[in-house]
């Protein structure tokens, strides 16, 4: 009870099936030979099969991968490491055994390579799969602490900690198949796990319904990339801001086991239009990132076969791109702040920020001199590689070795010191003198940062050489989290993923206009209270990119006095309205209107202004543009039908006709201003407790006074707020008369 809390995974099992799976047979093919229950999150997954996981090594370190395959219509429901769960079940299950290869010396980071490594790569913009710890267990024996009768003596000579049914931390990774396209929003297409063992290693993962069977498509696409092909191939067949991306995030994290295995291809079945026409477009995706961060595993090169193969980067155009791209997300993401908080909170997902008891001690107590990591519990190991992957006392080397004390603790040293050395790497494949100076941007807000009143200033755009003209600027802003070590002491499932600045709230698009050195971020998109970082950057004409500007951070204040958000005002809705005349073969639902009064004492502007939900309505578009006091504007389903019935006379306050239709049994309503967000929101029904006379009868919807001043808090979603228009009909461009 004292541990750091994980999700628990409990397979049961017969004991001589896991020791046979495990220790005795070592079995390497695919096929799920084992069968037992699983149970997690009080579901009983019974009858499912079960197999180690790897490639040649894969009973080398002792603690096993494990892979779990699930029956049809019963698949697997499981949860993040903040308990949401996923948005798709899975078929099958693939256990991370989060330990390192002794011989390399990082055994004890417990995970954190591959989950971080994913979670960059997602945050950039490439799906990778999702991850997440949890605490495994086997119940396989009587008793939980492995205790055995005569008849069966423990494995070890006397009972220890290393017999019960306790079998440490591990990390589920996401399957990458159907299901891996779906929980990442991509198309159902072609894809492809590649392997050494080209062409026949070629895996079709997931069959698309448009896609060939064959796998002629990616051995066509694999061929011709080798070739070295020319850049209308390359923009014709590749989705390019994906792979910029992806080898900015591989190169960050030092993803050196890429070569002709350890990725995906996957072929968007839908096409895709860009300045080289609309195609059908690869992707490159990540898969086997374990030897990555500080493990400086070093094969023949380190590139990803587009680079290494098909020599991608000689045409200058995908060079600057690529440059521009790690440049980047090193200014937003793969920097010591932001990548440290990044590595703290999820160090605090299976350590306690506080010091205490967690349940990685209990796994290296399980772990770092079980039987099975010595020298003498699998030999043929030993012949293959002197080094040893197994080995015990080897948890937390690195640490030792770079003056850190020998815990998780030291290993997470280990992983931010990592990232200031990287960076000189990564400013050597991203370095280009001819990029435009960096921009200094400014605050131009009021005191306090009002959400509508956010503006900003950059300075002009500068060039090195002299030589290069403005082609664009761009800003952007973005949500920013910070660490709490009280916050991160408390149980996972009761905390919210930090925000990070790589994930934009908005941005402005490329303007184009050097001389329009100013922005103003819509309120719309911030939220009084939390903080933010504002940053612009510049473009020249051969299409190179500044570094981002060094941001303005602040915490967005409540906005200032705002005559829209004030005073702007629902103040009648005709939703169901009585049929017409038998002589006119119009549709009731016609005669719809919604009216809106200035109940302040100043002009308001209204270009800005919009309904977005429930009708769609932008008045930038209408014939009413601004408001005077106490003057009412309506918006109608249809003109000809509103006039039919109210006269001409109103015409002049009819701002146009809206889109949609507002439902007679009810539905949210939302109108915005683009600078001060949402003015009003409200879900009006049908339901009793509404006004019934307003539900075809012939009568509006007016909300009462006493609502009126407090539209914007959500009063109106209750009918006790509202009554029934006074007349039938109702009574557009006036005030309903009191009853």
């Amino acid at each position: 009870s004292d541990l750091r809390s994980l999700p628990v995974y409990h397979l049961i099992s017969k004991k001589s099936d896991v020791e046979t799976a495990t220790w005795f047979e070592h079995y390497a093919g695919s096929d799920y030979k084992w069968y037992g229950t699983l149970v997690y999150d009080g579901e009983v997954y019974d009858h499912i099969r079960y197999r180690a996981r790897g490639d040649v090594w894969r009973y080398a370190m002792g603690k096993n991968m494990w892979k779990f395959n699930f029956d049809r219509g019963h698949r697997f429901q499981a949860r993040d490491d903040y308990g949401k769960k996923y948005k798709t079940k899975w078929d099958k299950l693939n256990f991370s055994a989060c330990i390192q290869q002794g011989s390399f010396g990082q055994r004890g980071e417990h995970g954190m390579f591959e989950a971080l490594s994913n979670r960059l790569f997602n945050m950039a913009g490439v799906p990778a799969s999702k991850t997440n710890w949890v605490q495994y267990r086997i119940i396989d024996e009587l008793h939980e602490d492995g205790a055995r009768n005569a008849a069966h003596p423990p494995l070890t000579s006397g009972g220890t900690q290393y017999d019960g049914d306790f079998w440490g931390v591990y990390m589920t990774l996401e399957q990458m198949d159907g299901r891996f396209l779906d929980e990442h929003g991509l198309p159902d297409g072609n894809l492809y796990k590649m392997d050494q063992a080209y062409p026949q290693g070629c895996k079709l993962n997931n069959q698309g319904p448009t896609g060939v069977m064959d796998k002629s498509d990616v051995l066509n696409f694999r061929s011709r990339f080798n070739s070295r092909p020319e850049e209308n191939w390359w923009g014709s067949n590749v989705n390019l801001e994906a792979y910029y991306s992806l080898r900015a995030v591989y190169h960050a994290v030092h993803h050196g086991d890429i070569t002709s295995k350890n990725h995906f291809f996957y072929l968007n079945p839908e096409p895709t239009a860009n300045e080289y026409g609309v195609n059908y477009l690869w992707w490159q995706l990540p898969w086997d990132v374990d030897l990555t961060w500080t493990c400086y595993y070093r094969p023949s090169h380190m590139e990803d076969p587009f680079t290494e193969n098909g020599n991608i980067l000689r045409h200058g155009a995908f060079d600057i791109a690529a440059k521009n791209r790690v440049r980047e997300i090193c200014d937003l993401l793969f920097n010591p702040e932001q990548t440290n908080q990044l590595i703290d909170e999820y160090a605090a997902i299976i350590d306690d920020p506080l010091g205490g008891l967690s349940i990685i001690d209990a796994d290296r107590a399980m772990w770092d001199y079980h039987w099975v990591m010595g020298s003498g519990a699998y030999p043929q190991y030993l012949t293959r590689d002197a080094s040893f992957k197994a080995g015990q006392g080897r948890f937390y080397q690195e640490a030792v070795d770079r003056g850190y004390r020998r815990d998780f603790e030291g290993m997470v040293q280990v992983m931010k010191e990592y990232v200031i050395e990287r960076s000189s790497h990564i400013d050597s494949i991203s370095r280009d003198s001819a990029i435009p100076r960096t921009p200094v941007v400014s605050a131009t807000s009021p005191p306090g940062y009002p959400i509508n009143a956010l503006t900003f200033e950059t300075s002009s755009f500068s060039d090195p050489q002299g030589s290069r003209t403005f082609a664009a600027m761009k800003w952007r802003i973005a949500e920013v989290g910070s660490l709490d070590a009280l916050a991160l002491a408390g149980p996972n499932y009761d905390r919210e993923p930090l925000k990070y600045e790589i994930d934009a709230v908005w941005d402005s698009g490329e303007i184009t206009d050097p001389s329009n050195r100013t922005i103003r971020i819509p309120a719309s998109v911030v939220k009084a209270g939390r903080s933010y970082r504002v940053r612009c950057r510049m473009k020249d004409d051969t299409n190179r990119w500044s570094h981002w500007s060094e941001p303005v951070q602040f915490v967005a204040g409540a906005p200032i006095s705002a005559g829209i958000i004030e005073n702007l005002r629902i103040t009648e809705l005709m939703y169901n309205p009585a049929d017409p005349p038998n002589e006119d073969s119009r549709d009731s639902d016609e005669f719809e209107f919604v009216e809106l009064k200035n109940t302040g004492d100043e002009m308001l502007d209204l270009t800005e202004v919009s309904f977005t939900d429930g009708i769609a309505f932008d008045f930038a578009s209408g014939r009413i543009r601004n408001l005077a006091p106490g003057d009412f504007v309506l918006v109608v389903a249809n003109e000809s039908a509103f006039q039919s019935r109210y006269g001409t006379a109103l015409s002049a306050m009819i701002a146009g006709e809206y889109s949609g239709k507002l439902s007679n049994g009810g539905e949210r309503v939302v109108l915005s201003d683009f600078w001060n967000g949402i003015i009003v929101e409200f879900t009006y029904s049908d339901d009793p407790g509404w006004p019934g006379g307003a539900d075809g009868e012939g009568y509006s919807l007016v909300p009462l006074n006493s609502a009126l001043p407090d539209q914007p808090d959500g009063s109106l979603n209750y009918g006790e707020n509202w009554r029934a228009s006074t007349y039938i009909d109702g009574s557009p461009g006036a005030d309903d008369p009191e009853p």
